[in-house]
């Protein structure tokens, strides 16, 4: 953040009165659009897709001890001073139609709702992001390109507001920002070349705008409008989450069914007689759930893991390159 601090402070207000501007030297634009580290980005997807396997694996050879530690549990929680000589069918019996019918059924239709609910918003949350921020791109590359045609006095001006800009946005795109900091009233440099606007608009016999078709001006003005609206859409998507309740719920969903598993498996002749293929079905269930869990986790963040936006400020492209690559200016007010 202190890049765009820096870039913001450094720079004179484009709207001033003195007679002199001076504009700050853009920085590199290696160092504005810092690619996302692919090695990390490897890592992370790696540990993402491997980590159901690992749990599941490890819950197959941990269910034996799994299996003890929850008998122990409701023994000292029920305090029964007797022990089922029928190795616990009766009890099995008579408790199993319950948890099918009753309890699993509703906790079943209520996790499946609130999983497909989150995955989707989630994905939708991606997709709405994505899809503003391209259209904010292109309309930043489109104004860039609208300078060219305005006085050469005035030309380093709105430069100055599009690089400031360009690297408040990279920031913002950055894995580890803090989404719930990102204000929409934050566009300040944009918001800088609005102004300019309004006051070359004013004035254009003091600034040489004759030379300036209007449709130029208009199609700024209409490119300006856009890309706040762009934003807006995208800070708007990316901090639409869901509360710690909602995942909250499902952590305790997913408790609840693994309860529900070891209560139906807690006999003793079960677990003699079919050990392998209670573990194996043991394991297959963490796997589940924890592949549940990596996925929701990795779509939450939408520029990590193997859910991402892909790049869309891009450093090799020349509009945005010549922006940054340009001598400082100092032109008169």
């Amino acid at each position: 953040s202190s890049l765009l601090f820096a870039s913001i402070n450094d720079a004179k207000d484009p709207t001033s009165s003195t007679n002199a501007v001076s504009y700050p030297q853009p920085p590199p634009i290696d160092e504005v659009l810092e690619v996302r580290i692919v090695g990390n980005q490897f890592i992370q997807s790696f540990i993402i897709s491997s980590l159901p396997f690992v749990f599941g694996v490890v819950s197959f050879f941990t269910f034996a001890f799994t299996s003890h530690l929850f008998h122990d549990a409701v023994q000292f929680l029920s305090n029964n001073s007797w022990k089922a000589v029928d190795g616990g069918i009766l009890q099995w019996e008579v408790i199993v139609p319950t948890l099918n019918g009753v309890v699993m059924t509703a906790i079943s239709i209520l996790f499946a709702n609130l999983i497909s609910t989150t995955y989707i918003s989630l994905r939708n949350r991606q997709i709405a992001v994505h899809s503003s921020l391209n259209s904010e791109t292109e309309d930043i590359r489109g104004l860039i390109m609208l300078v060219d045609y305005y006085p050469e006095s005035k030309r380093e001006m709105f430069r100055s507001c599009l690089r400031r800009y360009i690297i408040m946005v990279a920031q913002e795109l950055q894995p580890d920002v803090d989404i719930t900091k990102i204000r929409v009233s934050n566009n300040f440099p944009i918001l800088d070349f609005l102004n300019s606007l309004h006051d070359i608009s004013a004035s254009k016999e003091d600034h040489g705008m004759e030379t300036v078709s209007p449709a130029i001006i208009q199609q700024s003005y209409d490119s300006v409008q856009r890309i706040i609206a762009w934003r807006t859409n995208r800070v708007t998507a990316l901090q639409s989450t869901f509360p710690g309740l909602h995942y909250a719920t499902i952590a305790s969903l997913i408790f609840a069914m693994l309860v529900v598993f070891l209560i139906e498996t807690d006999r003793d002749l079960i677990l003699f007689l079919d050990s392998f293929q209670i573990r194996l079905m043991w394991s297959m269930l963490v796997g589940t759930f924890t592949a549940i869990f990596c996925i929701g986790y990795d779509l939450s963040n939408p520029f990590l893991g193997t859910y991402q936006i892909p790049e869309i400020l891009d450093k090799d492209d020349p509009i945005i390159t010549n922006l940054f690559d340009g001598e400082v200016f100092v032109g008169k007010d």
